[in-house]
């Protein structure tokens, strides 16, 4: 089952980042240490280009893939708008946990591991449950998300889960500030963490910090 952990991004995970300024960005996917490793290995680029007067803003979704010795992505070489979304995922079941990192020449520095502005983690939750997150790089932001399982007997709760899988639960992260600080939602829905105003967050289940301490 895979862990609520935006450090190690797994096939039921993904991170996305807004691009708001036309440039060139560079950046490598690794494991989840990635974003820990200074290295000047950045084999795939974005480049975002100034929008059209009309143009609407887009999501481009970025496949990732492991190969031998790591890993590689669906389209190397991606040219965007300014403003547009880029989502990474891993279509995968067993594709190990991964991290993205990279280098914006305007923006700077961006890492699944740290999330900052414009950015967003997501997970599926697969299993019921009460999930206590935090912060893994120390920030006080925290909150919770109870899952709540389905009686597969009923059939009126089985077409009342379908329904909400199709719903998507936002949790707002700026600065220490969480929006809902606590969540329900059902088995198998997604829950997308979006986050502005912050210096680098981790969204670590509680557990797995303790483990490591």
């Amino acid at each position: 089952m895979s862990a609520l952990d935006s450090r190690a991004l797994t096939s039921l995970d993904c991170f996305g980042q807004r691009f708001s300024k036309p440039g060139r960005t560079r950046y490598t996917v690794g494991g989840p240490l990635a974003a820990c490793v200074e290295t000047d290995e950045l084999p795939f680029s974005i480049t975002v280009q100034r929008p059209g007067d009309n143009s609407a803003q887009r999501q481009h979704d970025v496949e990732v893939r492991q190969v031998r010795g790591g890993f590689t992505v669906a389209t190397p070489q991606l040219e965007i708008a300014a403003g547009d979304v880029v989502i990474w995922h891993a279509a995968a079941a067993d594709t190990p946990p991964y991290g993205v990192w990279g280098l914006d020449e305007s923006d700077g520095s961006f890492s699944s591991a740290a999330l900052r502005d414009a950015a967003f983690y997501g997970h599926v939750f697969g299993a019921a449950g009460e999930y206590a997150w935090q912060d893994a790089n120390g920030g006080t932001a925290c909150g919770v998300v109870r899952v709540c399982d389905v009686d597969s007997r009923d059939r009126k709760a089985c077409e009342r889960w379908r329904e909400e899988l199709k719903q998507g639960s936002i949790v707002t992260v700026e600065g220490s500030k969480v929006e809902p600080a606590e969540l329900s939602v059902v088995v198998g829905q997604t829950v997308l963490f979006a986050v502005a105003g912050s210096e680098g967050l981790a969204i670590t289940d509680t557990s797995l910090i303790r483990l490591s301490q």
